[in-house]
């Protein structure tokens, strides 16, 4: 029996379909074994939490006392690490390199105006580490972009801080692709905030 070269095209295609999927339900399930309930925590401004684990560029998980959660860094939005483009996979790459040198297994602060959760049920704060803003610090050296979609009350400070990143090209403003798919995610944000 002769194999046809479509045949093992197919056959690979179906295999990285295959894996993709894997793990991204993986993911997602260790995303959710993460959280604990929305009852169960409750705390704060300037918590102090241990990081235990850097999820990616804007997700990291914390623990406090015997509780494990989901900490959504507010303001900031990094790249997904899966996107299947090696400019843009290099960009999530450094943001998540720079939490893990920064803040992986170390103490750092919850800061937020009124404790919340988003949909996912992750908490939604600042993270001060040594007394540094890890949100706006990741703007600041292009790692992250600043997070328009809804208002919050940071907003003004940190797109000043993205505005000399975007001047001094630094980090992924430094790249044409990914500074440009930054623009259209921020022009898209812009026209649902405005909607």
């Amino acid at each position: 029996m002769k194999i046809s070269f479509n045949s093992i095209l197919w056959f690979l295609f179906a295999m990285f379909l295959g894996a993709a999927l894997f793990f991204t339900i993986s993911v997602e399930q260790f995303k959710r074994g993460l959280n604990i309930s929305s009852d169960e925590i409750n705390f704060s401004s300037g918590q102090k939490v241990t990081v235990v684990k850097i999820i990616d560029g804007d997700e990291i998980s914390v623990k406090l006392a015997s509780a494990q959660f989901i900490v959504r860094i507010f303001g900031i939005s990094s790249f997904e690490p899966e996107v299947n483009d090696p400019v843009m996979e290099n960009i999530s790459k450094e943001s998540f390199r720079y939490l893990e040198k920064t803040i992986l297994n170390n103490d750092v602060e919850l800061v937020f105006e009124k404790f919340q959760k988003d949909k996912e049920k992750r908490v939604l704060s600042y993270v001060y580490y040594k007394g540094i803003d890890v949100g706006l610090d990741m703007i600041a050296n292009g790692y992250s972009i600043v997070y328009t979609r809804y208002v919050f009350p940071r907003m003004d400070e940190y797109l000043k801080a993205e505005k000399r990143s975007i001047e001094t090209r630094k980090g992924l403003w430094g790249q044409s692709i990914a500074a440009k798919r930054s623009m259209q995610l921020k022009t898209l944000w812009e026209t649902e905030r405005n909607n």
